[in-house]
């Protein structure tokens, strides 16, 4: 009888690094043999089988983002031996509540980007069975917080078969995109810990005295899904950067593939963010992937996947609410500085050298070497959970409902 997993969190129909985790680790455990299904957040309807390769429950919406209203009869239906969940902390809060928590081992997978954590997150990551992050960073956090608890270190990954190096000179001319420019490229959420005001003030400044560069912001104008943002229209036009900066009109609601998102990696040069901290990064190993060096603040999982040589430091910090989590200000001198050195290496021809840093850090997060990781806990918890059964005197058995 094949093991039962229910993966937990946002759905493979959303554009999101969550959802994007999940369905490679989906895909994988499938491929494993675990009867997977999940409850997929952002998806208010069924999804057929055949469309992903595993059933996803939709969550009702309208106020149950995350499905608590359906959890325990899902897990009363489908009896998973195992829960696996990729969050944030706060995000799976209510599962230790839920009446069907003692049927089921729990692997919590969360992103911690700042700190201290909470004492909430602390009592929710005790709950937790086996409590997951995908950063060394976060690893350091809850060893200092939690250091009687078990804490599991396994990355996210990157598909080096879809972000690979291609011919830059190639796509620029098939995509209308000068050949002897710049590029500049940030990729992410608008959204406040984004900092992108920060970061158009250090473009500001460092294209001030040039005619050949240019920034690509992949992000939305306005980020209404989540209700945060800058309005990126007026700041442009307060900067005096609308004709030095373009934003792509082809990132929200549905987002590009995987594909196109790659060739979008390989027309830049740099990729570059003003971001106050990170849980993780997928763009930095994606770009990475396609030997574009990164630029980036040296704080929280940040440090991990850029070269040492373009982090920048912070200038200040603040308190981030409502948690009062210290996130890094990037220093906006320093962050022009590693502009001017990534464009003098472009100038002089030998930016490829750090293009190389990149990549090799990519490698060392290509999914055919992190899944196989996630597969080995499974393996554990269902060895943990048979030596528990069977030197138990009570077994937990038995229905949730009529």
């Amino acid at each position: 009888m094949k093991e039962k997993i229910l993966l937990v969190g946002e759905s493979p129909k959303v554009t999101t690094g969550f959802s994007k985790v999940l369905r490679y680790l989906a895909q994988y455990l499938v491929e494993c043999g675990y009867f997977v299904r999940q409850l997929g957040w952002c998806q208010t309807v069924p999804s057929s089988k055949e469309e992903f390769g595993y059933e996803i429950y939709p969550v009702p919406g309208q106020g149950d983002y995350y499905g608590m209203s359906v959890f325990d009869k899902i897990v009363n239906d489908f009896r998973p031996d195992i829960v696996l969940s990729v969050s944030d902390v706060y995000a799976i809060d209510w599962i230790p509540y839920t009446l069907s928590r003692s049927l089921f081992k729990w692997i919590g997978a969360v992103t911690i980007d700042s700190h201290p954590i909470p004492k909430s997150w602390v009592e929710t990551i005790w709950d937790i069975d086996y409590p997951v992050v995908c950063s060394k960073y976060a690893l350091e956090v809850l060893k200092k917080q939690i250091s009687a608890k078990k804490v599991y270190y396994l990355p996210y990954g990157v598909n080096m078969q879809i972000f690979y190096p291609q011919n830059k000179k190639q796509i620029r001319m098939r995509n209308e995109v000068p050949e002897n420019v710049f590029i500049l490229l940030y990729v992410g959420v608008n959204s406040f810990r984004k900092q992108i005001p920060r970061l158009l003030r250090a473009f500001n400044i460092f294209s001030s005295d040039k005619d050949d560069v240019v920034l690509y912001l992949h992000t939305g104008l306005v980020q209404s899904q989540i209700r945060e943002g800058w309005y990126l229209a007026e700041l442009l036009e307060r900067e005096n950067l609308i004709d030095k900066v373009i934003v792509s009109k082809e990132v929200a609601p549905r987002g590009i593939s995987e594909d196109n998102m790659s060739l979008v990696f390989n027309v830049a040069d740099v990729l570059v963010t003003a971001a106050s901290c990170e849980g993780f990064g997928l763009p930095f190993i994606e770009a990475g992937a396609c030997k574009v060096p990164s630029i980036g603040v040296d704080y929280s999982a940040i440090s991990e996947l850029v070269c040492s040589d373009f982090l920048c430091k912070a200038h200040d910090w603040y308190y981030h609410s409502p948690y009062g989590m210290m996130r890094a200000l990037i220093d906006i001198e320093d962050l022009v500085d590693k502009m001017n050195k990534a464009y003098e290496l472009w100038k002089k021809g030998e930016l490829s050298v750090y293009g190389e840093k990149a990549y090799e850090i990519a490698q060392g997060y290509s999914w055919d070497k992190v899944l196989p990781l996630y597969d080995e806990l499974i393996q554990k918890v269902l060895e943990d959970r048979k030596f528990l059964k069977e030197n138990s005197l009570n077994s937990v058995g038995g229905m949730l409902f009529e």
